[in-house]
């Protein structure tokens, strides 16, 4: 394969995008469930004490990242092909393949669901004892 200098400088450019991209993401969706995680933890206290086994506490932080990362992988991918479309009409660049949507979206959303099992796995080892006192009082 003959690649000139200038192309496989471009290449490694917008490979090391791609890296930093993938990085920014994977932050911000492990914020966003410890964000959410952090702020119910109470919940998941109270959870524990009225007989929520660790195993339930998991499943459910799990349904709920499998759903809000489905939608999100949904949304950018469709969201990459309008615009990669709108590109390709109106500046005459190549269609992008589906297979480069389809792989992308299915990277993040297993990157986003290997987040979220490491988060729920600390929200369910909450002890029941860690109720706080405002809790406690709302409870009857």
């Amino acid at each position: 394969m003959n690649v000139h200098a200038a192309d496989s400088f471009f290449i490694a450019a917008l490979g090391s995008l791609l890296a930093f991209l993938l990085i920014c993401t994977a932050l911000g969706v492990s914020s966003f469930f410890g964000c959410r995680i952090l702020i119910r933890k109470s919940q998941f206290a109270i959870r524990r004490a009225v007989g929520a086994t660790r195993k339930d506490i998991v499943r459910h932080i799990t349904i709920e990242g499998f759903v809000v990362i489905s939608l999100g992988a949904a949304g950018g991918a469709l969201l990459a092909f309008v615009v990669a479309n709108w590109l390709s009409d109106r500046y005459r660049f190549p269609p992008l393949p589906a297979s480069y949507v389809a792989s992308s979206a299915l990277l993040l959303w297993a990157l986003g669901l290997v987040v979220t099992l490491l988060w729920a796995r600390q929200a369910a080892n909450t002890p029941p004892s860690n109720i706080p006192p405002s809790a406690e009082s709302g409870l009857f």
